[in-house]
């Protein structure tokens, strides 16, 4: 089984594949790396409201 899938034994299978980030990948591990467990990136728009909430 090991032979038709083209893996060493002992070798994980993350290790199998690994392919380049995109970009949108690379601006999560960027904003995660300025605020490591914040949540800023998910936010997409601005909100302005007016009068009392």
């Amino acid at each position: 089984m090991i032979e038709r899938e083209g893996r060493q034994p002992g070798m994980a299978y993350s290790e199998a594949f690994l392919f380049p980030t995109s970009f949108a990948q690379q601006r999560l591990w960027f904003f995660e790396q300025l605020h490591p467990g914040s949540a800023v990136y998910h936010l997409s728009t601005v909100l302005t409201f007016d009068g009392s909430l």
